[in-house]
């Protein structure tokens, strides 16, 4: 990924209902982002990020720079995906989406879990994209749409942890005990609890519940493990 330079944000493009492609679901949050994009701006956990038809990156507020790219303020414009986000990820965002289709995408980066709603401005338009740090476990299905869960992980403090750690921590943030987690996992409880004492050390805290409040910020799930990890 390439590091950007600070620039002041420039002012997000008009969002109107005009915009939109006829026929259009109006029931699409990104459909009303005219209205609410002082909203979202006021808030350092919902972002919005705007891309044209060739991947380009023509918008992105100072929370959505942050939670995405993990530099505070920092300009994306005129940037493509590839070149700011992990390229799974980029993948992901720059497919390609019918007019009228809202998609829901869970990603976690930097230790954080993201849900990103993308809906497109028609055929070769670009996207548009409201980024949001959502703690705790995602359904399957998210506001009406369903949720696709891109396969990567940018685990941040948690890249210290082993693949079976990483299970483990989620199990945790699941509000399960050790002996619930043995019985899951059909180990003993001596050897979870051995995962426990090692993830505390690894993460820097002691106490099971500190470890499972990580799990929950991340938005662990234990197939997690299996992901791929974010460079």
């Amino acid at each position: 990924m390439t590091r950007v330079p600070k620039k002041a944000t420039p002012e997000p493009p008009a969002f109107e209902r005009d915009d939109m492609q006829p026929g259009a679901s109006t029931n699409c949050p990104v459909f009303h982002f005219g209205p609410v994009v002082s909203l979202i701006e006021s808030s350092p956990f919902v972002g919005l990020i705007v891309t044209s038809g060739n991947d380009h990156i023509v918008y992105a507020d100072h929370a959505a720079a942050e939670m995405l790219t993990h530099t505070e303020a920092e300009h994306l414009e005129e940037h493509k995906l590839e070149e700011v986000l992990p390229q799974t990820l980029a993948d992901v965002l720059s497919s390609p989406l019918s007019p009228d289709v809202c998609e829901v995408n869970r990603v976690v980066l930097f230790g954080w879990q993201l849900l990103i709603t993308r809906s497109s401005r028609g055929p070769d338009a670009g996207f548009l994209s409201i980024v949001q740090r959502q703690p705790g476990m995602i359904p399957e299905n998210w506001a009406g749409m369903p949720v696709q869960f891109v396969p990567m992980v940018g685990l941040g403090p948690l890249s210290l942890l082993t693949p079976r750690e990483i299970e483990v921590t989620a199990w945790l943030g699941m509000g399960m005990s050790v002996r619930q987690i043995s019985e899951q996992l059909n180990r003993s409880i001596k050897t979870i609890e051995n995962h426990r004492i090692a993830i505390g050390k690894k993460l820097g805290v002691r106490d099971r519940m500190d470890i499972g409040l990580i799990a929950f910020q991340a938005g662990l799930r234990p197939e997690d493990c299996l992901l791929a990890r974010a460079a």
